[in-house]
């Protein structure tokens, strides 16, 4: 019985001094790292790119009529565009030596600064179906405008903001008093003729 439990220890012995010879070949694993066995088999694989689209920035628009897509539907009533860098000496009466009032808009609104000398930048134009400013957005985006032949392409995207009646009453809510002091310019066409904002019930 004594030989049989000498021979157990020799062997215990033996065995933990070769395993330990081992580990020290082998060198000791990563701090951290997990055993292979034990590590996920999803871990081992790359995961495929997850397409993240661009975050856009809200338009910062005194009238908060920001754009909602690029493109009007000729199809859906989408009316009102907005026209982006416009040169900001820009007055309404050059706009509308770019395009003459030829009955296709109603509505064109070029906001300004405190002050009245300088544009934001961006115009916005109602026309009097979708198709006419589908037809608009088709002829002038990317275009530069004559009087500003090396000025920056239009950027042309519809407003949120849609329709003659919606952006009156837009206009409405600010006082005449501060559309002037402002310089803010405001061209209304009724049947081809210019109004005035305060003139129209």
């Amino acid at each position: 019985g004594q030989l049989n439990c000498d021979l157990r220890k020799w062997i215990a012995n033996e065995f933990a001094r070769q395993s330990s010879a081992v580990s020290e070949a082998a060198g000791p694993a990563p701090s951290g790292a997990p055993s292979e066995a034990l590590r996920p088999e999803s871990a081992a694989k790359s995961s495929p790119p997850t397409h993240q689209p661009a975050a856009t920035a809200a338009e910062n628009t005194e009238s908060n009529n920001g754009p909602s897509r690029a493109r009007p539907d000729p199809n859906a009533p989408a009316t009102t565009l907005m026209v982006r860098n416009i040169p900001a000496d820009c007055t309404c009466e050059i706009l509308l030596r770019e395009w003459p009032i030829d009955g296709t808009y109603d509505l064109l609104y070029l906001p300004r600064r405190s002050g009245g000398k300088v544009a934001l930048g961006y115009v916005f134009i109602n026309f009097v179906s979708p198709a006419h400013a589908a037809a608009f957005h088709d002829k002038w985006r990317l275009k530069r405008l004559a009087h500003y032949p090396n000025g920056r392409s239009l950027n042309i995207v519809v407003a949120q903001r849609q329709g003659f009646e919606a952006n009156l009453r837009q206009l409405r809510s600010k006082s005449a008093e501060e559309l002037e002091a402002r310089g803010c310019e405001v061209v209304i066409l009724a049947e081809g003729r210019r109004v005035r904002l305060q003139d129209l019930h």
